[in-house]
């Protein structure tokens, strides 16, 4: 199918675990990376952890990732660097069910929609996740851009990170339409939820690509522990309760 899926395509049911791979410099006019299509017929799972995308392209959308009709877990993986023509330059999900946790996306490029993650009738859990330094260059939502117009859906946000992204409008998450769930974030230029902020998380060295938090960062002890929240992070360290940092978040701290 040879329209989607530069790297590696998951296509009509097939479905598996993808795991501990480097899927780079690969194009596609869909899915410059990887692409899951209709994988989520009878509810089979695919699998996509500890793998990093980068440096991919698409001609038409989802530069690194391209989820389409598909369940897909999505976990402990960098998405940078990848570029879409169109929309979607880290992430593209129509239709996208599953999950996403403890991953990177940065440095990403679209031209007019999610220059992180686009989401159309997706319905994606999406948690622990650092979304940063993406860019739209002719439209909205720099980081995230959310749209139900086509498939009545939506996503579930936990414990997100969406900052220093660029877009002409709406540079952290653009909501066209639809009624997601987003607690617990910092979300640049902020976003209506229970715990979100709209602060500088102060990043050791986003210009260098390191996304660790500073200490005294705002978004320590900050999100939620009631929702699945991973117990380690993108580094496979232990997650726990910061005796420097005021709790702000809620749930029962390690």
């Amino acid at each position: 199918f040879n329209c989607q899926g530069g790297g590696i395509a998951s296509i009509y049911g097939s479905h598996g675990t993808i795991t501990g791979n480097t899927i780079s410099a690969n194009s596609a006019p869909q899915g410059g990376g990887v692409s899951f299509t209709g994988s989520n017929v009878g509810f089979l799972t695919s699998t996509f952890s500890h793998n990093t995308v980068s440096g991919n392209s698409a001609s038409e959308s989802g530069g690194g990732i391209y989820c389409l009709s598909a369940f897909v877990h999505i976990s402990d993986s960098v998405v940078t660097g990848n570029s879409a023509a169109w929309h979607g330059g880290g992430i593209l999900g129509y239709g996208w069910s599953g999950e996403m946790h403890n991953c990177l996306v940065a440095r990403n490029t679209s031209v007019y929609s999610g220059g992180g993650i686009t989401l159309w009738g997706s319905s994606p859990r999406i948690l622990n996740v650092t979304i940063a330094d993406n860019a739209v260059s002719l439209g909205s939502g720099g980081g995230i851009y959310i749209s139900n117009s086509s498939l009545p859906a939506n996503p579930s946000l936990y414990n997100l990170i969406v900052w220093g992204n660029a877009a002409v409008s709406f540079q952290g998450i653009h909501l066209n339409s639809g009624a997601p769930l987003v607690l617990h974030s910092d979300v640049q230029d902020g976003f209506a939820g229970l715990g979100n902020i709209n602060r500088d998380p102060s990043f050791v060295n986003a210009a260098a690509g390191d996304y660790h938090l500073n200490p005294g960062s705002p978004c320590i002890d900050a999100g939620t522990g009631d929702d699945g929240a991973p117990d380690t992070d993108l580094d496979e360290t232990e997650r726990y309760d910061d005796p420097a940092t005021a709790n702000t978040g809620s749930g029962t701290p390690n």
